[in-house]
Formats: C-alpha cells, structure tokens, sequence
C-alpha cells in the first residue's frame, strides 16, 4: 500500500502539500493509509520544527526532527511505515568526505562528532533512479550528502560536501 501525499502544518495552522524538490517545515505531518489519518508532530510547536520527505515510491515517509512526540529526542531521524509505525530510527553514519575529514582535522575527531546532525532529506536524481539523499551537516555551517538505502536504513554513497 501506498501513500498518496502528505501534508505539513506550521505552527499558525497552515497547511502545504509535501513535495520532493522543495523542503516543507512544519511541526506537524500527515497523512492517510486504509482509511486512518495517520499524525506526527514535535513536542513544542513553538520551538521545534519538523522536515518531512516521501519517498519515490510512496512507501515510506522519512522526517527530520530532534524533538518527534514518542520518540526519544536522541533519535534526529525516523523512516516510518505508510501506516505510521517505525521502519528505522537514523543515527548519523561515519561521514566520509573530504571537507568532514578537514575539519576533523582541524578540530579533532571529539569535537566533529559532536558536530553532526541531520538536516533534511530530500529527492535526488541519480543514473536516471530516484533516491533520497540525506543531507547531514557538520561544523555549523557544512553538510555532507549521504544517499538512504529505506529497505536497510543504512548511508551508502556519499555525493559530495557543500556550505550551506
């Protein structure tokens, strides 16, 4: 089964549909599966936000959030089900790319482990296949682009690093 769209509120009750070229903050998503409206918010909607992304093939909703109600706040990132339930919790993988290693360098392996946090994931064209690619940041103002395997939960390729 499948889901056909998600809809994200921000927090004066505004509402935008989901779409996969362009990131939607909110603070609460959902969506419909079998008939059940199926909800995820933060905790505090006057502090905390929520980044949202549906897979290519509509079988799994990935949502970037430090602070998801029922979540344990040390879980940044969860690959959810079509029917709300957990596939996968995300922990940051070990980053890989040349500017992670620089920093980490310059800084020390403590300190740029402390760094690293999911920023949002989003779709990516890669050899004519959709993908979701995660972007995970670094050192403030970095980030590294980590392809998502939905099916393991694990990071495969890396695709490069940027300044955000």
């Amino acid at each position: 089964m499948k889901v056909d769209h998600l809809l994200v509120k921000d927090r004066f009750g505004n509402e935008s549909i989901v779409n996969s070229e362009v990131g939607e903050l909110g603070c609460e998503v959902f969506w419909e599966f079998n008939g059940n409206k199926i909800t995820k918010s933060v905790i505090n909607m006057e502090k905390s936000i929520l980044i949202p992304c549906l897979s290519p093939s509509h079988e799994e909703i990935i949502i970037v959030s430090s602070s998801l109600k029922g979540i344990d706040p040390s879980i940044s990132a969860v690959i959810f089900n079509p029917d709300g339930t957990v596939r996968f919790y995300l922990r940051p993988p070990v980053l890989v790319s040349g500017k992670f290693k620089e920093y980490e360098k310059k800084v020390g392996k403590e300190v740029a482990f402390k760094s690293i946090e999911f920023i949002q994931p989003e779709i990516k064209k890669v050899n004519e296949k959709e993908i979701v690619a995660m972007w995970i940041g670094f050192g403030y103002d970095w980030f590294e682009i980590r392809e998502l395997n939905l099916q393991t939960g694990e990071f495969g390729e890396c695709y490069g690093a940027s300044r955000l």
